[in-house]
């Protein structure tokens, strides 16, 4: 008797021990990204979909661009210049342009109008306090600079 029970209490282990869980686990493997993130918890608000243009990853844009020139990366700087501008210049030029450029003081952002989009910035100039104003447009949904000359030593505009 207690052979017969402990045999039946074994099928219904080794049954209860099925690969419906299994499939539940490897489920999410084979969703697309935007399955498995389609819960409201993940979803991206209105709100973050460029709602400060000034703002980029935690950074604003004067000095997100300052650091690709300090590093030389001239090119890199292209893709955040407007397409106006690169038509205007051309590309060779505008390499020309940034690598020449002084763009080696402290930026402090103060303000942006979003009516005529430009960033206004506090900084020191030769012990001088100044605001910078730098002109930008939203292209495909990226912030990139407006030049409408192209002077090496004062590339933004100082009041």
């Amino acid at each position: 008797m207690i052979r017969t029970f402990s045999y039946i209490l074994f099928i219904i282990i080794i049954s209860s021990c099925s690969n419906q869980n299994k499939d539940k686990q490897n489920s999410q493997f084979d969703q697309s990204p935007d399955d498995i993130y389609s819960d409201e918890l993940f979803a991206p608000s209105e709100a973050s979909r460029m709602s400060n243009p000034a703002i980029i990853m935690g950074s604003d844009f004067g000095s997100f661009i300052q650091s690709i020139h300090r590093l030389g990366k001239y090119e890199e700087m292209i893709k955040y210049t407007s397409y106006k501008t690169i038509n205007q210049f051309g590309k060779d030029s505008l390499i020309k342009f940034y690598s020449n450029m002084i763009f080696n003081y402290d930026l402090e952002l103060k303000s942006y109008d979003t009516v005529q989009n430009i960033l206004y910035y506090n900084i020191d100039l030769s012990a001088t306090k100044r605001r910078l104003s730098m002109p930008i447009t939203i292209e495909k949904d990226t912030v990139k600079l407006i030049f409408t000359d192209l002077n090496f030593k004062e590339p933004f505009k100082l009041n």
